[in-house]
């Protein structure tokens, strides 16, 4: 019975390690889902985003299936993405900051934007999952109010 106990005190110790989130892996998880965006890869960002997720951006708030709607209509000819913070609320939340400059072609016409973003990132199912994304665009550095 001892050795029982041992055992799964073991275990429970194990299975939280292997849950607590690596903040390189948040990050690479966050470009991944940039880059099924960008090259319109449907399935590959299914897999990383949550199916309850919601987005919020200036024309609205999304839900999965506004994103897989709007995806194949986007054409992000380009995407930086930088200056990465990322926080663990607690083993289970990651919430994760960031800067992405995107450069989009619609209609003849290009353009480039640098957003302010966030994602918040669960365990779920036994994989990291985004369940959250917002962005506000950066205002033009001649639009910035002076303090």
């Amino acid at each position: 019975m001892k050795f029982r106990a041992i055992t799964l005190i073991t275990s429970a110790g194990t299975a939280f390690a292997t849950a607590t989130p690596d903040e390189a892996a948040i990050v690479a998880k966050e470009n991944a889902i940039w880059d099924a965006a960008q090259h319109k890869r449907l399935d590959q960002f299914q897999q990383l985003v949550a199916p309850t997720v919601r987005a919020v951006f200036a024309d609205g708030i999304m839900t999965m299936a506004n994103e897989l709607q709007a995806i194949p209509k986007r054409t992000m000819k380009s995407v930086r993405l930088g200056n990465f913070n990322v926080v663990l609320a607690d083993w289970l939340i990651a919430i994760v900051t960031y800067l992405a400059t995107v450069e989009t072609a619609s209609g003849g016409n290009e353009t480039s934007a640098t957003s302010n973003c966030g994602s918040l990132w669960q365990m779920q199912y036994g994989r990291w999952q985004a369940i959250f994304h917002g962005e506000a665009e950066m205002a033009p550095a001649s639009a910035a109010p002076s303090h």
